[in-house]
């Protein structure tokens, strides 16, 4: 969605899609956790990504609703 979203003119829709799919995958990897398939470690480290992935997003998301 982030690649589609980098070479369309419709980058909102695509960005608000990737946001979700983002904070979807947030619960499911806290969900790993808790049932223990996987380490405390890899689960910090996944984590942290994440959170910058959703970072990323969200400062795309707020420099195009400058533009329009």
């Amino acid at each position: 969605m982030l690649v589609e979203a980098a070479y369309t003119s419709d980058k909102a829709q695509l960005l608000e899609a990737a946001n979700r799919k983002t904070n979807a995958l947030r619960y499911l990897l806290r969900l790993a956790k808790d049932l223990r398939l996987m380490n405390l470690d890899s689960f910090a480290f996944a984590a942290q990504r994440l959170e910058e992935i959703g970072r990323m997003i969200g400062g795309w998301q707020k420099s195009i609703r400058r533009r329009v």
